[in-house]
């Protein structure tokens, strides 16, 4: 497979998701929103994550990051059980 048609599989794959997750949150809130605005609240998201997790002194990989972030969640969810 070309990266071409891979780009274009994973853009069909993301487009199936997000507009999943618009008509979904439409159903259950009511709400309307955009794409655009689901991708921007996403990044959004991660990016407070990142400088939540990662110390300014540091320079972390994207997946020390994600490893991170995973560690953390489980921490909160074991100390909720």
């Amino acid at each position: 497979m070309t990266e071409k048609r891979k780009n274009i599989f994973m853009n069909d794959a993301m487009s199936d998701q997000l507009k999943g997750l618009r008509d979904r949150i439409h159903k259950e809130s009511g709400l309307r929103v955009s794409e655009q605005d689901l991708i921007r609240s996403a990044i959004d998201v991660y990016i407070q994550a990142c400088a939540c997790c990662v110390d300014l002194n540091t320079i972390a990989t994207v997946g020390a990051v994600d490893r991170t972030i995973l560690e953390l969640l489980r921490k909160g969810s074991s100390s909720d059980a």
